[in-house]
């Protein structure tokens, strides 16, 4: 949410630009799970003071996540027929949702969109896979950091902590050295 959020922020806030020029802004997800498995069909979240849930932080953002599992009665019928039919469920008799599968059919007989969509959604799949890489990276890292330093407080010489670093994590000379004069 917090990457999604970023990049709505960057393309609204040009550089040099005053911090009122943002505008409100959603981060819808549609999600085929129950993300807090409390039964809702919508979770939606707002910053607010965690000592005073009535103080918002009045900054504009609302993350929004639908549930096409949701148990609760919480939603109005319209959202409820297009969340099950996202889920592939047969809706009936509903105007939106006969709507949106004729466009969805008209899309899916158009070679060049079907094209660029999936190329899309190639793309946006290796930018997932590189953002999950870098989190496990910068994990690596964090844990790498924290054992030097434990190890240092223990009086472990440089050498003996840098061998084992490098053996353990098949770090590079310069990627030890670094990691080790960073702590």
């Amino acid at each position: 949410m917090r990457y999604y959020q970023g990049r709505i922020d960057g393309d609204m806030l040009r550089h040099g630009q005053p911090y009122a020029k943002l505008r409100q802004s959603y981060v819808i997800f549609i999600c085929p799970f129950d993300p807090y498995d409390k039964g809702l069909h919508k979770y939606e979240f707002r910053n607010y003071c965690s000592q005073d849930k009535s103080l918002a932080m009045g900054d504009g953002c609302t993350a929004i996540f639908l549930n096409t599992k949701g148990t609760v009665n919480d939603v109005d019928q319209d959202l409820r027929n297009f969340l099950e039919y996202v889920d592939n469920k047969n809706v009936k008799d509903d105007h939106y949702v006969d709507e949106l599968r004729d466009y969805i059919n008209v899309l899916s007989k158009d070679t060049e969109w079907r094209k660029e969509y999936m190329d899309n959604k190639t793309q946006m799949m290796f930018h997932d896979e590189d953002i999950r890489a870098e989190g496990r990276m910068e994990g690596q890292t964090m844990t790498i950091e924290k054992t030097v330093t434990m190890l240092k407080q223990m009086d472990v010489p440089e050498a003996e902590i840098a061998q084992k670093i490098q053996q353990t994590f098949g770090l590079s000379d310069r990627e030890t050295a670094d990691l080790i004069s960073a702590k």
